[in-house]
């Protein structure tokens, strides 16, 4: 996994982006992001998603993006969401500059749309 350059007490925002039909309907979704609020507890926070352009973002503020990540790929294994679909990004609160960790070697830009 990339090593993300933000400092480990530094607030970061994670991004899980995934294409908009990666679930089979808004009931799905919302048990997704249940699942990582629960899993992701008290160290990190579901800061909510966002849907639109063909995407779904959930985001997440977290002192530590690399352990952040590591619960979200042991819940994204058993979601069934192909995970050649999901990009993974962080970056500094405040900086509009996102680095991809996930998938390692990803170079494409990473946006909100």
């Amino acid at each position: 996994m990339s090593e993300y350059r933000g400092g480990v007490t530094d607030k970061s925002q994670l991004v899980l982006q995934l294409p908009e039909d990666a679930f089979v309907d808004f009931d799905a979704m919302v048990a997704f992001e249940d699942s990582l609020i629960e899993a992701l507890g008290q160290n990190h926070e579901v800061d909510g998603h966002d849907i639109g352009s063909g995407e779904i973002n959930f985001f997440i503020l977290t002192n530590a993006p690399a352990d952040a990540l590591d619960v979200v790929r042991r819940i994204l294994a058993s979601s069934g969401v192909a995970p050649s679909a999901i990009r993974v990004a962080v970056r500094a609160i405040g900086s509009g500059d996102y680095e991809v960790l996930w998938p390692e070697g990803d170079t494409r830009p990473f946006a909100i749309l």
